[in-house]
């Protein structure tokens, strides 16, 4: 048995649990499931329940939520091991590194605060058929990147700004580009490791398909940059209308969906870069 063990967190990525467990159990990795502790509870009560899951001493790979892999980081329960460097998996630091590649590469950022002052400069600037495109530059999301129309400019930023949207967020802003396909690609250690077919002209449909060409272009274009985010990591590459492909965003492997990727191709990668940490 390897002194990797993994704690996955229950009910967060619900399609592929089981397949999950599956996986990690038929390559000799130790796997737990997060408790059912029910609603109404805080942190502290899960991280009682957890706690004694594992020695203190134990080597623990993560996949859930942000906000558990947060709270493990900051606690220190064992010798946990999060691929989340939310630094580097802001829009404001990789769109520089990798801006001759990126879909969304003529951008600006303002506060989300100032989006409707600049309303004129936004659509005058970036606007396609009185459209433009808004997502966080934080990976955290405080809400899905998506086209805004000038039309209904108010209504649109008040959807966005449901879930308290801090004044002094910064926000991306590009021209709308039509998108028909989406892969998501896992990175351990500069090599692509597993990845899938996830959206269809704008619907999920996850697939284990992965053509060569995706990741020969990725290869190429993409991990050829003198720079990386984290050790694994997660890259979604898009095509859009014109046949072309793009890097759409960047990941984190322990809280990004992994869709129809091979688990256990996912699980033996990312177990064998701790592994080799800790020997």
């Amino acid at each position: 048995m390897s002194t990797v063990k993994w704690l996955l967190e229950r009910n967060m990525f619900e399609s592929y649990e089981q397949e999950f467990v599956d996986a990690a159990q038929a390559l000799g990795y130790e796997l737990k499931l997060t408790p059912e502790i029910g609603f109404g509870y805080g942190w502290d009560d899960s991280r009682r329940a957890i706690q004694g899951l594992f020695p203190s001493e134990s080597n623990v790979i993560f996949h859930g939520s942000i906000g558990m892999a947060e709270e493990l980081r900051k606690h220190s329960i064992w010798n946990n091991t999060t691929f989340c460097n939310w630094e580097n998996l802001d829009c404001a630091k990789y769109y520089c590194h990798f801006s001759s590649v990126l879909l969304n590469a003529d951008y600006a950022m303002l506060p989300f605060g100032e989006l409707s002052r600049r309303r004129d400069w936004v659509f005058d600037s970036f606007g396609v058929d009185d459209t433009v495109f808004i997502r966080p530059n934080s990976c955290r999301k405080s809400f899905t990147g998506q086209v805004a129309k000038r039309a209904t400019f108010d209504g649109d930023l008040e959807m966005m700004g449901f879930y308290d949207v801090c004044v002094d967020a910064l926000v991306l802003i590009s021209q709308p580009k039509l998108v028909t396909t989406e892969w998501r690609l896992v990175v351990v250690d500069r090599k692509v490791v597993t990845g899938c077919l996830y959206k269809a002209h704008s619907a999920l449909a996850p697939s284990r398909a992965l053509p060569d060409d995706v990741v020969d272009w990725f290869n190429s274009n993409v991990l050829s940059i003198d720079w990386e985010p984290d050790r694994a990591w997660t890259a979604d590459v898009c095509q859009t209308d014109d046949s072309r492909l793009w890097l759409l965003e960047i990941g984190s492997v322990s809280c990004s969906d992994l869709y129809a990727s091979n688990k256990g191709d996912f699980i033996e990668a990312v177990s064998q870069l701790v592994g080799s940490r800790v020997a």
